[in-house]
């Protein structure tokens, strides 16, 4: 009837601390977005435990935030906004036949 999953993430070749950010700030922003899912970040694994598909939307944003991370000298929740944010953002700036620019 309700279909839990369970899910660990190891993170690999970076400090799990760059990703949960200052006082773990980081991964409880990431975690508001998802509610329903329980998180528990144990050194460098998170266990998630939820719907399937909550579990894989999960995975999909935090390998956005390793990603950022590359590219950023350290993490925030801005970061996590920016990526939840960005979602639609290329449909924003889409211009129709008649736009004069």
């Amino acid at each position: 009837m309700n279909n839990i999953a369970k899910k660990t993430i190891r993170l690999e070749a970076i400090d799990p601390v760059e990703i949960y950010g200052a006082g773990n700030k980081v991964l409880e922003a990431l975690c508001s977005y998802f509610p329903q899912l329980k998180v528990v970040a144990r050194g460098n694994e998170v266990i998630l435990e939820g719907k399937e598909a909550e579990i894989e939307e999960f995975g999909v944003k935090l390998n956005m935030l390793i990603e950022r991370r590359r590219h950023k000298m350290n993490l925030t929740p801005y970061d996590v906004e920016d990526i939840f944010d960005g979602e639609s953002s290329p449909d924003r700036f889409k211009l129709c036949g008649d736009s004069v620019i």
